[in-house]
């Protein structure tokens, strides 16, 4: 694998790691929005009392928005394992 090759898997590694860790922010959304539109609005002093409450849409984004954090935690450990044994394959930056 040539310097360049390297670099580029590098880069993609980071990236998709960056993205992963901004998916359960992205999902924040959602759940926020939910919690929003519930009577009395946003509650800022007890928020998982509310999101607690949450039904229908409320409840599968709170749901999602615990799986992304669930999926984070081995996604980047599988990322930072091939960083640390330099394994910039191609195969590991697909499956990336």
């Amino acid at each position: 694998m040539t310097f360049l090759n390297y670099f580029k898997a590098l880069n993609n590694l980071i990236i998709c790691l960056l993205i992963a860790m901004l998916i359960p922010i992205i999902s924040k959304v959602a759940v926020g929005f939910a919690m929003a539109k519930q009577v009395g609005g946003y509650d800022n002093h007890e928020p998982r009392a509310q999101q607690q409450k949450l039904t229908g849409f409320g409840s599968r984004a709170r749901s999602a928005h615990a799986n992304c954090f669930e999926a984070l935690l081995f996604f980047s450990a599988g990322i930072l394992v091939n960083l640390a044994m330099d394994n910039y394959n191609d195969p590991v930056v697909i499956m990336a």
